[in-house]
């Protein structure tokens, strides 16, 4: 397989079990030590990690410009609990992967609905427990004449549901997700050609502290989820006897590791991070009704070792500076079993390293997060002769009330 197909699904490991928000551009300029330090972006994976941040707005600008993938929260006291609402968080579901198709006569458009953005609500509550619950809509209907009863409706959706404790010594995260859609056309011909998708996962990670002094925090962890799904495409063979195109997935990952917080002093943090394996795998099985056989193609991730290292380090009272950076190693292998014509193989060695830095200022109450950008750093800002137009490339923004 290319070597950019191995690196989109590298990232895609990291999200799924959990979309990303809070100081995101803390964690990643130290290189996404995710579980490997406690910080408020956990809430999406341990939602009883909310009661550590009861007094908090978090914005997130993860890239230049108004961009629709800006996130803002919110965690407020309510008596003796605490409640927290995150907007336009991830979801991790394209409806136009599921929905449209080339051989389908219904008249899904690409960008006819959108799910990839949600409203997320949490609830802490016993000071350890948290609870959680996300939700994204969106549906389409257009006339397609000014004089007969023809049009095209198309709609999706997508709920989870999420819960978790987190003291002291350890945490614990389980979400749950389902997602859903349709699409089809009341037309002259084509009438019951209907379109349609669902999405089923489950999400589970745990931390436990085996150390935990003034010089080390020693920590291991787990994280792994499962995803299924299903989509069925209604394709012609005359007109209105449709013939259903089906293509069923699956896939999962797991892995373990361990890490530790080694405190030099009071202002110098060094963090590493270490994961022996993570094993990723897809499966997907594409069938065709009143044909035989059916296409099968499967994808295997084996990642042995994963390594983050990073510094955090208190420059000044209100200035804080990170470095951090990951790499890993990934055998990957592929199968291609089309219907009848044999099996296919291929397997591939990469590596991927990343690497950021970046800067926390801190104002009181208000504290800003950023991430330098790579381009800045070796070729200036633009209006000099360089080739970037700021300074950061993602900003995160926290008021402490």
């Amino acid at each position: 397989m290319k070597r950019n197909l191995i690196f989109l699904f590298i990232p895609a490991i990291i999200l799924v079990a959990g979309a990303l928000f809070a100081t995101e551009s803390r964690m990643a300029g130290l290189g996404f030590p995710y579980g490997y330090i406690k910080d408020n972006s956990e809430i999406s994976i341990y939602p009883g990690a909310i009661n550590r941040y009861k007094t908090q707005v978090i914005g997130e600008l993860k890239s230049p410009g108004s961009n629709p993938d800006w996130t803002l929260g919110a965690n407020l006291p309510i008596k003796k609990c605490v409640g927290g609402i995150y907007l336009n968080t991830l979801t991790g579901i394209n409806v136009d992967e599921m929905l449209y198709d080339s051989e389908s006569p219904n008249l899904y458009s690409r960008g006819d609905l959108d799910l990839s953005k949600k409203i997320q609500l949490y609830l802490g509550f016993w000071d350890k427990w948290g609870i959680g619950f996300g939700m994204a809509i969106d549906n389409i209907k257009n006339d397609l004449s000014d004089t007969l009863d023809i049009y095209k409706k198309s709609s999706a959706y997508y709920f989870d549901l999420s819960g978790g404790m987190s003291t002291d010594k350890c945490d614990v995260g389980l979400q749950v997700k389902y997602a859903g859609g349709s699409a089809e056309n009341e037309l002259t011909t084509y009438k019951d050609f209907n379109d349609e998708f669902y999405r089923f996962g489950v999400d589970l990670a745990g931390r436990y502290y085996l150390l935990q002094n003034q010089d080390f925090d020693v920590m291991c962890l787990g994280k792994g989820y499962f995803n299924i799904g299903s989509k069925k495409i209604d394709t012609p063979n005359q007109p209105n006897k449709p013939i259903e195109k089906t293509t069923d997935d699956n896939n999962f990952m797991i892995e373990v590791g361990a890490g530790v917080n080694y405190k030099l002093n009071d202002t110098n943090t060094i963090i590493f991070g270490f994961k022996p394996i993570r094993f990723a795998s897809e499966s997907i099985e594409v069938s065709k009704e009143g044909t035989n056989g059916s296409h099968k193609m499967s994808h295997s991730f084996i990642y042995v070792p994963e390594y983050n290292l990073a510094v955090e380090s208190q420059i000044t009272r209100w200035l804080t500076g990170r470095v951090g950076a990951r790499q890993n190693y990934v055998f990957y292998s592929e199968k291609d079993e089309p219907s009848g014509d044999g099996e296919f193989e291929d397997s591939e060695y990469q590596s991927e390293f990343v690497m950021n830095l970046g800067l926390g200022f801190n104002f009181g109450k208000f504290s800003i997060d950023a991430v330098l950008e790579h381009d800045f750093l070796h070729h200036g800002p633009e209006f000099i002769g360089g080739k970037t137009n700021g300074l950061a490339s993602m900003i995160s923004l926290t008021y402490q009330y």
